[in-house]
């Protein structure tokens, strides 16, 4: 079931100067309505810059999905997740026809790299949303990859 409930910690919209700069080192995609992007747990691979249309972005408390935000044009989807070489925390679903870019995660960190300037604005994003967040440190174990937690056990 979903419930229309807002998680301020996921809002996840970069500057249009940090967008502009990534535009050109991916690939643009279209997605139909319904399309997921990626799922709570997967493990990152980049992220996407919504150019037009929406996403759903939910997430899963205690077995229901929730809503955590919907995001438009000029929006970073997987920012948290790719930075960190992580798992997404979120799903992203296709909430209208859009047009995307695709940023594979290891060109993201190159330019990053290259461009101390633009990972400041990257690491301001994440701190502030950090700061946003619940104190909730049970969420930290739910939100490892199944993957992760296979492999360990």
């Amino acid at each position: 079931m979903l419930q229309s409930k807002r998680i301020p910690n996921q809002a996840f919209v970069s500057p249009p100067e940090l967008v502009e700069e990534l535009k050109p080192l991916g690939h643009e995609l279209t997605c139909v309505k319904g399309t997921v992007l990626f799922r709570e747990g997967d493990p990152a691979k980049g992220v996407y810059i919504v150019l037009v249309g929406h996403a759903s972005l939910t997430i899963t408390e205690n077995g229901d999905t929730v809503l955590a935000r919907s995001s438009g044009p000029g929006s970073l989807l997987g920012l948290p997740g790719t930075f960190l070489h992580g798992v997404y925390q979120l799903t992203a679903t296709i909430d209208q026809d859009s047009r995307l870019i695709f940023v594979e995660g290891e060109k993201v960190l190159d330019f990053l790299r290259q461009r101390t300037d633009m990972g400041m604005i990257v690491l301001n994003i994440l701190c502030t949303e950090v700061s946003r967040m619940p104190n909730q440190p049970a969420q930290i174990n739910r939100r490892t990859s199944k993957r992760s937690r296979a492999e360990t056990a």
